[in-house]
C-alpha cells in the first residue's frame, strides 16, 4: 500500500490524509489544465483493453459529464503502473488517475460536495465496464487553476479504488455513505475537513 501522505487543500485551508496519488509527483510539460476550446487532441484508441496512457485523452470518455458539473479535466494521471510502490506513467499500467479542476473560481465547498458521488458513480462502473485489463483507478477534484501556486496542487477530494470495490456497489442507488463505507474493505476515499463538515451537516438534515 502506498505511504500516507499529507494533503493541505489550497483555499479551503483544511487538511486530509491520503495516499499517494492525487497530488504526487514531479510536474512535467504536459501537467496542465485542458482546454477543448485551445488544445487538440490526439487521436487515441479508446476501445483497447486498457485506456489512453495520456490523461487528456479521457476528455473522449467523460468531457461533457465533467463540463456539466462544472469541471474540466487536466492533463495529469494517466495509465500508471503501481506496481512494487511505484507510481509510474506508462502504457501497459493497470491503474488509471484522473485529476478535474473547477472551471470557475465560484466553485463551493458545496460543489465539491455534492460531485463527491456523482464523479464515483460517473468515472468508476464506466472504466471497469469499458476496459477489462484496468486493476484500480482514482479521481480527484483539484482546486480552482487561479488558487493553485504549487503545479501538483494538493486535492480536496479524493477517491480511489480498485475494481473489485467498484464492483460491491449498486451505484444507481449508492449514497454518499455507501462510498465512505467503501474504507472498510480497503478503498481510498478522503475530503478535505471543511468538505467533511458539510457532509456531516447534510448527514444531519441541516
Amino acid at each position: 500500500m502506498p505511504r500516507p501522505r499529507r494533503f493541505v487543500a489550497a483555499s479551503l485551508a483544511t487538511a486530509l490524509l491520503g495516499f499517494a496519488a492525487c497530488g504526487d509527483g514531479e510536474p512535467t510539460p504536459t501537467d496542465e489544465a485542458f482546454d477543448p476550446l485551445t488544445t487538440t487532441i490526439a487521436p487515441a484508441d479508446l476501445d483497447g483493453p486498457l485506456p489512453p496512457v495520456d490523461a487528456i485523452n479521457a476528455e473522449g470518455l467523460f468531457g461533457d459529464e465533467f463540463a456539466a458539473l462544472g469541471l474540466r479535466l487536466t492533463n495529469r494521471g494517466g495509465l500508471i503502473d503501481r506496481s512494487n510502490g511505484g507510481y509510474v506513467k506508462v502504457e501497459t499500467g493497470d491503474h488509471y488517475a484522473l485529476y478535474v479542476e473547477p472551471v470557475s473560481e465560484s466553485y463551493s465547498v458545496e460543489d465539491y460536495a455534492d460531485n463527491l458521488l456523482v464523479l464515483a458513480r460517473l468515472v468508476g462502473p464506466a472504466l471497469m465496464d469499458r476496459y477489462p485489463g484496468l486493476v484500480s483507478y482514482d479521481i480527484c477534484q483539484e482546486p480552482p487553476a487561479a488558487e493553485q501556486e504549487d503545479p501538483y496542487p494538493p486535492p480536496a477530494t479524493q477517491i480511489d479504488l480498485s475494481r473489485e470495490q467498484v464492483d460491491a456497489v449498486d451505484w444507481e442507488t449508492a449514497t454518499v455513505a455507501d462510498l465512505f463505507a467503501l474504507r472498510d474493505r480497503g478503498g481510498v476515499v478522503n475530503v478535505s475537513d471543511e468538505i467533511q463538515r458539510e457532509l456531516d451537516r447534510r448527514s444531519r438534515g441541516g
